[in-house]
């Protein structure tokens, strides 16, 4: 039996990642919905393209964060505070950056007075969030293996299922 390659590891947790905040979206639409809140189906499409072009940004820099500074998660504690650390650090700087270009996106609607402004500009952004996203997954597939000996250690450390 051959070991799953790590990038493989990675992508499914990337989507069960890309799945969840779908639902969580779906989810508030349909209160919305229920609500009976204004929004039309254009609203509800540059959402769900929002969301999957900062998504991906983020799960990008999420891949690399995890590989270089691997941090160990109980699942029984992971709602209480843990050690900030380097990696909570980096997200406060990374979510704006990955919202940079839905900003922009929104800033070309609002130039150019066109919805396909916004979309001609968000399929740009999600190009270059799949390039960036395909460049994070072979950097930390790469970096997971030369530190594996010491993600190992320091996942070991932690208190959860892979720590005592």
């Amino acid at each position: 039996v051959m070991p799953v390659k790590f990038s493989q590891v990675l992508v499914a947790k990337n989507f069960v990642s890309g799945v969840v905040v779908t639902l969580e979206l779906t989810a508030v639409v349909l209160l919305c919905a229920a609500m009976r809140m204004p929004m039309t189906a254009l609203t509800v499409i540059q959402a769900y393209a929002v969301c999957a072009v900062v998504g991906t940004l983020l799960v990008s820099a999420g891949n690399l964060t995890s590989v270089n500074f691997p941090r160990g998660v109980d699942p029984m504690k992971s709602l209480r505070s843990s050690h900030a650390g380097k990696s909570q650090m980096l997200a406060l700087l990374f979510y704006p950056l990955a919202a940079l270009p839905v900003a922009l996106a929104y800033l070309a609607e609002y130039a150019f007075d066109s919805q396909m402004a916004f979309f001609g500009t968000i399929a740009a952004d999600m190009a270059i969030a799949a390039v960036t996203y395909y460049v994070c997954l072979e950097s930390a597939s790469e970096r997971a293996l030369e530190r594996r000996e010491k993600i190992a250690h320091e996942l070991s450390q932690a208190s959860g299922p892979v720590g005592g």
